[in-house]
């Protein structure tokens, strides 16, 4: 029913009965301002000239009445919504929702909201749309108007703006003027023109009777104004009438003349008037209830059509409101009139009648007003739920306030729903509403009531991410009153408490032996009809659990679930944001991808900026630097950690810890023991005391790991007891791998590789089998080194080439990868010397890198494995000292390493230098290779298929001399005895071609041949 909700505050009046201001209409229309802003005081006939504006121009129109609840920007938001689904029934899209969160930045929401308001409105362009604001003067909060200026700012140059007011613009909105945005219409402009009057008094029943000087008159007393002309058209017979009136202001003299026009009325349009007064708007049907008159419709006709100050609106059922100051005169000639008793009778019926009528929120002020506490605080209880749905807390908390101690102290319900509309911006307040909501729910014996107390006190105090502690004696009372009898009046409240059971496992108590059965019952929530922003949160926080137990899978099927419902059109900015955070999480730790888990990062950052959601800022920058530990990004994690200093000192103690944590980890990175240790000793000192497991047990770890990188085995052993102690009290803890890891790298670090073996074997086999893929203190230089010693001994080999992998070990990985997807360099030494890096040919320069290529050429014609050093200085540096050249030939080394962009490329090792196979490929070893595959042939015995392969695959790296043409003296040798194989495998090809009779492969043997001799350079592409 809510889109039948205050009808009249979005819906424009008809244009029955008035009078067209041809005038006004074309100086908006000449004005090349998008806003225009119409000033004037009450009955000037503002409302009057926007219903024509629209009618006359035929615009499609979203029409918002501004009224006293508007001060809560919520409400704005809320029923613009519901206005641009009047406009567009049929749109699918919808606007930006408000949370409270966004009350910390309603800025960037308020833009963000009016740019898709604007944008929904423009599915037509001629005529243009048009957006009235009335009655703007009801906004008294400049905060308010300070917002509604930034929804001005934005409006696009095909859309056009009325703003109608008793009041000049602010100030705020001097620079919308300045910039010939807006323009304004005052009073004078409004004044209707002796000719505009003259039509306005020809309406009026009692024309005929008025002289020719008494429309004189009315016209130079009332100078254009619109209520004034009508009032004085129906109660003068002659000018003489008019000369008694009283000096008196403008609404004065409203009431006065309402007051004359009133007494002549017949007693029983009295009484209509009176009654219906009471409602705030009706239809004939509710008029009638109200007042047993069966001709409500025709009276209210009758009205319009003389235009009595009352307006119509569209809709399936006409409804209809008096003029404000109109409206004001009959409640006061009411409570004059009727009894004390009668009035009560009056006002119960017509909040009665709101009820009926489905206008809830009409009813609830209308009851406040009149202090009806009963009906009011049993209306509120039925509103509250969806008003915080729709971001509206700020009007809820108002009107409970309203409500006298004495009565709030009987409804519990009513405190807490109040708490939960403080709660989001102040917790201390809304957690004092809570705890005595509680208390009257003990009093009562409210079982529900006290379950989601409780629950919301878990969620208050995990908030302020600090003192854990506190929620459990309200995770220990939820665990108890949720017994096996107790039955949830619906999901979402089921949903609600399953979050908070997991927040108070997860952070207070993880070793409660029921936590596992509420993990599966949230589990299946996540499958069942709940609120998909529940859901969201619910799995968000599931997710983190499951990474504190270790339950990989179990994360990767909650994950699962949350991605299908991120795909959903309808989810609120936070809920998006959420989204973003858990899957940043899961590519970072269970499913790891570190750059698409950067660009989700990056992304939030982005939303959060857009829409002011900041609470996620610091934690998601830290999972960027986990990530960059992980991939041994240390020159970007220092510009990250910068990037978070500043944040930190108004971070929550958990944030603190955890950037302590990531310090440590960059620590660890560099090898830096000491450092490490002194940061995750700040780690463990900044969880909030008492130290609640998870923190703790992640803590521990962070201690022994800086422990190890500094070499104290004995203090590393130490902390790894306690944190196994604590989780050994946790049921279906999964987390061993954490423990077994380091235990592993210190053996190999202390030589016990015996040992370090036997362990890692273990934590492999549990990894494997757990799904574990990465953790938040491994590192490259430790996952190096455990991956390395697994590989070689053949320990779960497709589980740790997955490892080496994804973390891209620099000098493990080529070795696991397919030689197609290893980076590296290509060499072409036939025909000349060519180096290839990733598909680029490098410039050969000469100076110190020309030194860098004759090193490279003197390992290529020694072989390039296992070269002894002195090999190389005797060849290159024959004229040096041993250790001058030993000198040069380590600088030599380190600029080709430069050169070719991979430290890895030239291994040293045992006095003896290498290419690396796993980083380069050269035309000269595979030629090598296949010459050796190739082996004795002779062709007594037909030749195979296999060793034309061969052949072919020779003739087609052969493309000239071995490096030439240098004319060095130590290459020739090795020049000369290529050249003399590749002549074999010629002599050979044509042997082939003869037995074979392969006149095809006869031609190009014998091309081949006479190129041979004639030195001209070989194309081994002639031979297929």
């Amino acid at each position: 029913m809510f889109h039948k909700l205050r009808l009249t505050k979005i819906t424009p009046p008809r244009r029955d009965g008035i009078i067209a201001r041809n005038r006004l209409i074309k100086l908006i229309d000449q004005g090349k301002e998008k806003i225009t802003w119409i000033t004037g005081p009450a009955g000037s006939g503002k409302t009057t000239l926007a219903a024509d504006y629209i009618t006359t121009r035929r615009m499609p129109c979203l029409w918002y009445q501004m009224d006293m609840g508007d001060e809560d920007i919520s409400n704005i938001f809320h029923y613009m919504a519901l206005a641009l689904k009047r406009v567009r029934p049929r749109l699918r899209s919808t606007l930006p929702s408000f949370n409270p969160e966004h009350r910390a930045g309603l800025e960037p929401f308020t833009r963000r909201f009016f740019e898709q308001l604007y944008s929904h409105l423009r599915w037509k362009t001629n005529p243009w749309p048009i957006v009235v604001l009335d009655d703007f003067h009801h906004l008294k909060a400049e905060s308010v108007q300070k917002l509604l200026r930034i929804g001005l700012e934005v409006v696009p140059d095909n859309i056009r703006v009325l703003v109608l007011s008793r009041e000049a613009p602010l100030g705020c909105y001097a620079g919308l003027r300045a910039s010939g945005i807006m323009s304004v219409l005052d009073g004078a402009d409004l004044r209707f023109s002796e000719t505009e009057g003259r039509a306005l008094l020809d309406l009026s029943s009692r024309r005929a009777r008025l002289s020719e000087e008494t429309i004189q008159f009315i016209q130079d007393c009332c100078q254009g104004w619109a209520a004034g002309l009508r009032l004085l058209s129906e109660i003068a017979d002659d000018s003489s009438a008019l000369k008694t009136m009283p000096p008196l202001s403008r609404e004065l003299v409203f009431d006065y003349f309402l007051n004359e026009l009133f007494k002549v009325l017949p007693d029983s349009d009295k009484l209509f008037l009176l009654k219906t007064a009471f409602l705030p708007f009706m239809t004939p049907g509710t008029a009638q209830a109200l007042t047993n008159f069966s001709n409500s419709s025709t009276l209210l006709r009758k009205m319009t059509v003389q235009n009595f100050f009352i307006t119509q609106h569209s809709g399936p059922v006409p409804t209809y409101r008096y003029h404000q100051l109109f409206r004001e005169f009959l409640l006061d000639q009411a409570s004059s009139t009727f009894s004390t008793e009668c009035l009560s009778l009056i006002r119960r019926k017509a909040g009665e009648i709101l009820i009926d009528a489905g206008h809830l929120e009409e009813a609830v002020e209308f009851y406040l007003g009149v202090g009806f506490w009963e009906q009011s605080t049993t209306i509120l209880e039925h509103l509250a739920p969806s008003m915080l749905s729709q971001g509206r807390g700020e009007i809820l908390e108002k009107w409970v306030s309203q409500v006298p101690d004495a009565v709030l102290d009987e409804c519990p319900w009513l405190l807490y729903w109040k708490a939960l509309a403080q709660l989001p911006r102040d917790l201390p307040a809304g957690r004092s509403s809570l705890k005595t909501a509680l208390q009257g729910f003990e009093q009562k014996e409210d079982r529900q009531g006290m379950v989601l107390s409780h629950a919301e006190m878990i969620l208050s105090f995990f908030l302020e991410l600090g003192d854990f502690s506190r929620m459990e004696p309200h995770f220990l009372s939820l665990m108890h009153l949720c017994g096996q009898d107790f039955c949830f009046p619906g999901l979402d409240d089921e949903a609600k408490v399953a979050t908070s059971m997991i927040l108070g496992g997860t952070f207070c108590r993880p070793d409660h032996p029921r936590l596992p059965e509420w993990i599966d019952r949230s589990e299946d929530l996540l499958h069942a009809e709940v609120n998909i922003e529940q859901k969201i949160t619910l799995g968000f926080y599931l997710h983190i659990l499951n990474i504190y137990m270790g339950n990989l899978y179990g994360a990767r099927r909650v994950y699962s679930k949350i991605q299908i419902l991120s795909e959903h059109g309808a989810i609120s900015d936070l809920g998006r944001l959420q989204w973003m955070v858990l899957d940043a999480v899961h590519n970072h730790l269970v499913v790891p991808n570190f750059t698409y888990c950067t660009e989700v990062i990056q992304k939030a950052l982005d939303l959060a900026e857009q829409t002011n959601l900041r609470m996620y800022n610091v934690l998601l920058l830290q999972i960027m630097g986990y990530a960059m530990v992980n991939t041994g990004n240390v020159r970007d994690l220092e510009t990250l950690i910068k990037r978070l200093n500043p944040m930190i000192p108004e971070a929550h103690a958990f944030d603190v810890s955890n950037q302590h944590c990531l310090l440590c980890c960059e620590k660890l990175c560099r090898g830096d023991g000491q450092g490490a240790r002194t940061q995750a000793h700040l780690a463990f000192k900044a969880i909030p005391k008492p130290k609640t497991p998870f923190p703790t047990i992640l803590g521990l770890i962070g201690l022994a790991e800086a422990a190890i990188e500094a070499g104290d085995w004995p203090e590393a052993r130490s902390f790894l007891k306690k944190a196994r102690r604590i989780s050994t009290r946790i049921p279906d803890y999964q987390g061993d791998v954490l423990f077994l890891m380091p235990v592993a790298y210190a053996a190999f670090l202390r030589g016990k590789e015996s040992v370090g073996l036997r362990v890692l074997k273990t934590a492999l086999a549990r990894a494997r089998k757990g799904w574990w893929l990465n953790a938040l203190f491994w590192r490259p230089r430790q996952l190096a080194l455990l991956c390395a010693a697994a590989w070689n001994a053949g320990l779960e080999r497709e589980y740790v080439a997955k490892l080496i992998h994804i973390h891209k070990l620099p000098r493990l990985a080529p070795a696991i990868l397919p030689e197609s997807e290893r980076e590296g360099i290509e060499v072409i030494t036939f025909g000349g010397l060519e180096v290839t890096r990733n598909g680029q040919q490098l410039c050969l320069s000469k100076g110190k890198e020309g030194k860098a290529m004759t090193l490279l050429k003197g390992l290529l014609v020694l072989g390039g494995q296992n070269i002894p050093s002195e090999a190389l200085t005797d060849l290159l540096w024959p004229e040096s000292e041993g250790d001058k050249a030993m000198q040069s030939l380590k600088f030599t080394l380190h600029t080709l390493r430069r050169i070719l962009a991979f430290p890895d490329v030239v291994l040293v090792q045992n006095r003896t230098v290498s290419l690396n196979p796993l980083r380069c490929r050269l035309d000269v070893w595979q030629f090598e290779q296949a010459y050796h595959k190739l082996g004795d042939a002779t062709l007594n015995i037909a030749p195979t298929e296999e060793q034309i392969k061969l052949c072919l695959r020779i003739v087609s790296l052969y493309k000239g001399d071995f490096l030439a043409p240098d004319p060095t003296g130590w290459i020739s040798p090795v020049r000369a005895r290529l050249k003399s194989r590749f002549r074999q495998v010629i002599d050979l090809l044509l042997q082939i071609s003869k037995q074979t009779k392969n006149r095809e492969l006869e031609w190009a043997a014998m091309a081949l041949m006479d190129r041979f001799f004639s030195n001209e350079p070989l194309a081994g592409e002639q031979v297929r």
